[in-house]
């Protein structure tokens, strides 16, 4: 492995691709690596470009999506009527 341009991602010669050095990445690789070594093969044969995941859309993410975007305007105003009576 070597490093590229940025300190967040590595390059894997093996694989000819990048890594992701995020820690919240990186902590849930290492997860998954341990409990299964079968996923940790797939997601390398993926970066190889040896096979491609199938996609399946979640039709609850629109919901949730929308309602975190409720919630973070409610909270914005409750921070701004705060700031305002202070």
């Amino acid at each position: 492995m070597s490093a590229i341009g940025s300190e967040e991602t590595l390059y894997d010669d093996e694989l000819n691709s990048t890594i992701d050095l995020d820690p919240n990445v990186v902590c849930n690789r290492n997860c998954e690596f341990s409990t299964c070594q079968h996923l940790t093969a797939l997601d390398r044969a993926e970066a190889a470009g040896e096979l491609k995941k199938e996609f399946f859309p979640d039709p609850g993410l629109e919901l949730l999506i929308q309602l975190g975007f409720e919630h973070e305007q409610a909270y914005l105003k409750s921070l701004r009527e705060r700031t305002r009576d202070s």
